[in-house]
């Protein structure tokens, strides 16, 4: 149980540094510059770019996903996969802009 715990603190810590890096990094200033010049302001990609609570849903189901599979998280659990995944999904992607959101206080 504990190592299921630290493998989702680290998978939500990730995807907290996925999001900020593509929403509010300079690094990738240029794919959101790129995105609202190419397809428009009202474009979903470029909200999608634009958005912390968008993205991270997303970010969050690439890494969350095979991390519930890999670490039979459904036997920890209890949960079965079509359960277990969205609710996994979900927290890691809530937590993690939480925890942007509070490092810029």
């Amino acid at each position: 149980m504990v190592t299921l715990l630290v493998i989702l603190v680290l998978a939500t810590l990730a995807v907290a540094r996925a999001t900020r890096l593509i929403v509010d990094d300079k690094a990738f200033q240029w794919l959101r510059t790129t995105t609202a010049t190419r397809l428009g302001a009202s474009n979903p990609i470029t909200y999608l770019v634009h958005c912390r609570w968008c993205l991270s849903l997303w970010i969050a189901a690439a890494v969350a996903t095979p991390l519930w599979f890999i670490t039979d998280a459904h036997d920890t659990l209890a949960l079965t996969s079509w359960a277990g995944v969205p609710i996994t999904v979900l927290a890691v992607a809530h937590l993690s802009v939480l925890a942007i959101n509070a490092g810029e206080r």
